[in-house]
């Protein structure tokens, strides 16, 4: 029913609600509240869909996975909490969680947010930029997310798509440009890394701003042929001071349930910080003078 369908939408979507007001959702009654944390659980990040693309993205990269859910999820019960069911670990469990928070960062490290995998992010970013009055006839790429049947037709194949578009009358300097990069991305020439902060906890200005920063108002070409890429390493910021286990519930052998304890009141082996982060300023031109220049 329609109750249902709003159900699996506020699964999916538990990111977009508050419980500082009240109970949000509407699909299921306050009673039923710890269905929330199955799916995409945004008070503890304890979830089905971490534990499935963790599993996944291990095997694909060749990582070894410390993941052992199933125990994880053994070790699970529902217990009442600030008048409230929720889904507490046994914690003796503590090491696992931790384990699983880690895998989560490290996939991000050395995968999703390699120095590699940036540059592809930004050439894509660029093609569909190039794009945007491009792929659809009557509206930008961008108003797409606001026309159902139009976002619909967008999938992973949108590259393919731009490469075999025969011609565009609207823009085809921006259509040639975007195959051009495409090309580049498929034969390995991507967006040169030229400099990398060293990981800190600094506050950086926005991409734009370092950009002038670096590169100065004068030098329009080689501005032009910069991109900055922020990265950002963190556990899950669940915790407020970002130490995952911070939020929590934890019972011990006797069904107790404790309060929410931070991981390095259990163990002394824990990180120096909890987040890091890095800039990364990429060239993307393929000129050997213009890469030189980005470089000093």
């Amino acid at each position: 029913g329609e109750l249902d369908l709003i159900f699996i939408k506020e699964l999916i979507n538990s990111q977009d609600y508050t419980y500082n007001e009240g109970w949000p959702f509407r699909g299921r009654p306050k009673e039923k509240s710890f269905l929330y944390e199955i799916v995409a659980n945004e008070r503890t990040g304890i979830d089905v869909d971490k534990f499935d693309y963790l599993m996944r993205d291990c095997y694909y990269f060749g990582v070894n996975c410390t993941l052992d859910w199933r125990r994880m999820v053994h070790m699970m019960k529902i217990v009442v909490k600030d008048g409230q069911l929720r889904i507490a670990i046994r914690d003796k469990e503590r090491d696992n969680v931790f384990n699983m928070f880690y895998l989560r960062m490290h996939l991000r490290r050395i995968a999703y947010q390699h120095a590699t995998c940036t540059a592809i992010d930004a050439m894509i970013a660029d093609v569909l930029k190039l794009c945007n009055d491009v792929v659809f006839p009557d509206i930008t790429l961008a108003e797409s997310i606001n026309h159902l049947d139009h976002y619909l037709s967008l999938s992973d194949h949108i590259l393919d798509t731009i490469s075999f578009m025969p011609h565009c009358n609207r823009n085809p300097e921006h259509l040639q440009q975007a195959k051009d990069l495409i090309n580049r991305i498929r034969t390995r020439r991507l967006y040169t890394l030229v400099a990398e902060t060293p990981p800190s906890n600094c506050n950086f200005k926005g991409t734009d701003e370092i950009l002038r920063d670096i590169v100065g108002d004068n030098d329009n070409e080689l501005m032009q042929s910069m991109v900055v890429s922020m990265v950002r390493l963190n556990f899950g910021k669940w915790g407020p001071s970002g130490d995952p286990l911070e939020a929590m519930l934890f019972y011990n052998k006797d069904g107790v349930v404790s309060s929410e304890k931070q991981y390095d009141e259990c163990s002394m082996f824990v990180p120096r910080s909890w987040s890091q982060k890095q800039v990364r300023l990429y060239c993307k031109s393929e000129d050997e003078q213009v890469i030189e220049r980005a470089k000093r």
